[in-house]
């Protein structure tokens, strides 16, 4: 003889407990969305743009631009456009880039997305495996990056690729003046042309182009003058230079007795001292 199974209603405790759960539910999707949101990695407007350099489209996130540069951060600063045509939203109306190469700009992408501007700063490396990473940069690269970041005043990348091109110590001392100027780095001079009134070879027609006139001119009057002290024929004042020991802030890092006084040189012939008194620089007056 089968039993049919019994019935129950719930007793009033189960009730409770059901409804303490569906409670307990709601009121965890409220809270949620009170959550604090993360001060440096909760990105809002993380966007792609689309660029158009020598033929090719690029699509990039603004975020690194945008924070690293204040000529993109102006950039897309701006206000949207209401059409969906707006520039750099689509394929047939990017930015374009006119004084850019697609070289210059894939440097400073892959900068950006694998590299880093210094040893705390990871720069979004965590999705990018170790196979990935590029191989250390050379110092043809580091040049685009100064270039590029001097133009397109990326601050940072500019201060950590003048860096990096300190320690590779670019040897040719004439090509360091070049950079100097072009990219106005004026502490690299004194050591350039220090190694350049220290070389044996004269300067050429072509580095004279290279650096200007009127530095190749004043670079001939410094190696004049360290000739005639190696051949021991130098003029009172310039023997006086020889044999006196520069001030501590004017000595290489090298740390060479000979270096170090055609350093002095330099200084003189780049760096004259200015008149203590104003008046000093006055003509003399006309005679009446």
């Amino acid at each position: 003889m089968s039993t049919a199974p019994s019935t129950r209603a719930a007793s009033p405790s189960s009730m409770h407990t059901d409804k303490d759960s569906v409670t307990s539910l709601v009121e965890t999707e409220q809270v949620a969305p009170l959550a604090a949101r993360h001060s440096k990695y909760y990105f809002e407007h993380d966007e792609m743009a689309i660029f158009l350099i020598e033929g090719q489209l690029f699509r990039i996130h603004k975020y690194f631009l945008q924070r690293e540069s204040e000529c993109f951060g102006g950039m897309f600063s701006l206000p949207p456009g209401e059409s969906a045509s707006t520039e750099g939203r689509t394929d047939n109306s990017p930015i374009v880039l006119p004084h850019v190469t697609a070289k210059e700009f894939e440097c400073l992408l892959d900068f950006f997305y694998y590299g880093k501007l210094t040893e705390s700063d990871s720069m979004h490396q965590g999705h990018v495996s170790q196979a990935q990473q590029p191989p250390l940069l050379d110092t043809a690269t580091w040049i685009i990056l100064l270039d590029i970041s001097t133009r397109l005043a990326f601050h940072r990348l500019r201060e950590r690729a003048i860096s990096e091109l300190e320690d590779w110590c670019i040897p040719d001392p004439i090509e360091r003046i070049s950079l100097a100027q072009k990219y106005d780095i004026p502490s690299w001079l004194r050591s350039a042309y220090t190694d350049t009134c220290c070389r044996d070879r004269p300067l050429e027609v072509w580095e004279a182009e290279k650096i200007g006139l009127a530095t190749a001119i004043q670079l001939a009057k410094g190696r004049e003058v360290v000739l005639k002290l190696q051949k021991e024929q130098p003029t009172a004042k310039e023997a006086a230079l020889f044999t006196s020991s520069p001030p501590a802030w004017r000595r290489s890092s090298r740390g060479d007795r000979h270096h170090n006084q055609v350093a002095a040189i330099v200084d003189i012939i780049f760096l004259p001292a200015k008149p203590s008194n104003p008046s000093d620089e006055l003509p003399p007056p006309k005679p009446e």
